[in-house]
């Protein structure tokens, strides 16, 4: 007796599963880290690093990278 293939959902995809948990910044995205602190500005993403910058109550130019994680969207 013939065996009948198996048919199954495919699994999600690597990209499918990161959408859901890492937030979508791009350039230009005003961010803040979850914990407080200056609205910053998304420069790039690098891995699980986001660059940002900011401006201090001095006026004072900043700039940082954070795990994307971190950081929420304003």
């Amino acid at each position: 007796m013939p065996l009948a293939p198996a048919f199954s959902a495919p699994a999600p995809s690597n990209t499918a599963l990161q959408t859901q948990v890492t937030p979508a910044f791009g350039s230009g995205d005003l961010v803040r880290l979850r914990s407080g602190g200056p609205l910053m500005t998304v420069k790039g993403i690098r891995g699980d690093q986001v660059d940002c910058f900011w401006t201090d109550g001095s006026g004072q130019m900043n700039a940082d990278s954070f795990p994307i994680d971190v950081l929420k969207k304003e």
